[in-house]
Protein backbone atom coordinates (compact mmCIF):
# COMPACT_ATOMS: atom_id res chain seq x y z
CA UNK A 1 0.00 0.00 0.00
CA UNK A 2 3.10 2.43 0.68
CA UNK A 3 4.45 1.47 -2.59
CA UNK A 4 1.16 2.38 -4.37
CA UNK A 5 0.11 5.91 -2.71
CA UNK A 6 4.22 7.01 -2.85
CA UNK A 7 3.18 6.07 -7.17
CA UNK A 8 -0.04 8.54 -6.85
CA UNK A 9 1.48 10.96 -5.28
CA UNK A 10 4.85 11.00 -7.42
CA UNK A 11 2.13 11.00 -10.36
CA UNK A 12 0.44 13.34 -9.35
CA UNK A 13 3.14 15.77 -8.69
CA UNK A 14 4.94 15.27 -11.76
CA UNK A 15 1.30 15.83 -13.47
CA UNK A 16 0.81 19.12 -11.31
CA UNK A 17 4.75 20.62 -12.22
CA UNK A 18 4.07 19.63 -16.20
CA UNK A 19 0.62 21.24 -16.09
CA UNK A 20 1.81 24.86 -13.97
CA UNK A 21 5.02 24.60 -16.51
CA UNK A 22 3.58 24.02 -19.54
CA UNK A 23 0.73 27.10 -18.67
CA UNK A 24 3.18 29.13 -17.63
CA UNK A 25 5.41 28.95 -20.74
CA UNK A 26 2.43 28.37 -23.47
CA UNK A 27 0.43 31.16 -22.80
CA UNK A 28 1.93 34.71 -22.43
CA UNK A 29 0.16 38.08 -23.17
CA UNK A 30 0.42 41.03 -21.70
CA UNK A 31 -2.03 44.00 -19.66
CA UNK A 32 -1.63 47.51 -19.72
CA UNK A 33 -2.50 48.15 -16.12
CA UNK A 34 -2.22 52.16 -14.84
CA UNK A 35 -0.18 52.83 -17.78
CA UNK A 36 2.37 49.75 -16.72
CA UNK A 37 2.49 46.87 -19.15
CA UNK A 38 2.41 43.51 -17.41
CA UNK A 39 3.26 40.98 -19.69
CA UNK A 40 2.69 37.30 -18.15
CA UNK A 41 1.51 33.97 -18.82
CA UNK A 42 -0.91 31.45 -17.71
CA UNK A 43 -3.80 29.55 -19.62
CA UNK A 44 -6.87 31.10 -20.66
CA UNK A 45 -9.69 31.43 -23.44
CA UNK A 46 -10.91 33.58 -25.24
CA UNK A 47 -9.93 37.22 -26.40
CA UNK A 48 -6.45 39.16 -25.27
CA UNK A 49 -8.48 42.18 -25.40
CA UNK A 50 -11.23 41.23 -22.61
CA UNK A 51 -8.71 39.31 -20.35
CA UNK A 52 -8.25 41.62 -17.14
CA UNK A 53 -6.99 40.46 -13.83
CA UNK A 54 -8.07 41.93 -10.45
CA UNK A 55 -4.66 43.23 -8.36
CA UNK A 56 -4.90 40.27 -5.84
CA UNK A 57 -5.11 38.09 -9.26
CA UNK A 58 -2.00 40.22 -10.67
CA UNK A 59 -0.13 39.49 -6.42
CA UNK A 60 -1.04 35.55 -7.24
CA UNK A 61 0.37 34.98 -10.10
CA UNK A 62 3.59 37.01 -9.20
CA UNK A 63 4.24 34.65 -6.34
CA UNK A 64 3.36 32.04 -7.91
CA UNK A 65 6.37 32.75 -10.76
CA UNK A 66 8.92 33.66 -8.02
CA UNK A 67 8.34 30.59 -6.20
CA UNK A 68 8.54 28.21 -9.36
CA UNK A 69 12.20 30.21 -9.87
CA UNK A 70 13.25 30.12 -6.40
CA UNK A 71 12.28 26.17 -6.24
CA UNK A 72 14.08 25.28 -9.04
CA UNK A 73 17.07 27.41 -8.30
CA UNK A 74 17.48 25.91 -4.57
CA UNK A 75 17.07 22.46 -6.87
CA UNK A 76 19.80 23.24 -8.75
CA UNK A 77 22.37 24.65 -6.50
CA UNK A 78 23.23 21.65 -4.58
CA UNK A 79 24.36 20.54 -8.25
CA UNK A 80 26.08 23.58 -9.42
CA UNK A 81 28.54 23.72 -5.74
CA UNK A 82 29.41 20.20 -6.25
CA UNK A 83 30.25 20.41 -9.76
CA UNK A 84 32.25 24.12 -8.94
CA UNK A 85 33.48 21.87 -6.70
CA UNK A 86 34.98 19.29 -7.95
CA UNK A 87 36.71 21.65 -10.54
CA UNK A 88 38.36 22.99 -8.10
CA UNK A 89 39.63 20.59 -6.55
CA UNK A 90 41.18 19.09 -9.70
CA UNK A 91 42.37 22.52 -10.11
CA UNK A 92 44.46 22.78 -6.78
CA UNK A 93 45.60 19.02 -7.34
CA UNK A 94 47.05 20.10 -10.49
CA UNK A 95 48.30 23.03 -8.96
CA UNK A 96 49.93 21.07 -6.36
CA UNK A 97 51.53 18.32 -8.39
CA UNK A 98 53.12 21.01 -10.52
CA UNK A 99 54.61 22.78 -7.59
CA UNK A 100 56.18 19.94 -5.85
CA UNK A 101 57.68 18.23 -9.24
CA UNK A 102 59.79 22.21 -9.78
CA UNK A 103 62.80 21.50 -10.01
CA UNK A 104 63.65 24.42 -7.40
CA UNK A 105 62.76 21.96 -4.54
CA UNK A 106 65.06 19.54 -5.75
CA UNK A 107 68.53 21.50 -4.59
CA UNK A 108 70.17 21.51 -1.25
CA UNK A 109 69.25 24.41 1.40
CA UNK A 110 71.31 27.24 1.12
CA UNK A 111 74.90 27.35 2.48
CA UNK A 112 75.36 30.20 4.52
CA UNK A 113 77.84 33.39 4.10
CA UNK A 114 79.52 33.30 7.23
CA UNK A 115 80.12 29.27 7.78
CA UNK A 116 82.51 29.47 4.50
Amino acid sequence: MKDWTRKIIGLSLVALFAGYYGGTTLFYHAHEIDGVKIVHSHPYTGDAQHHAHSAASCRTIQLLSGLTFLTSALALLPRVFRQLSARQQEHLVAARQQWENHPFFLRGPPRPAFLS
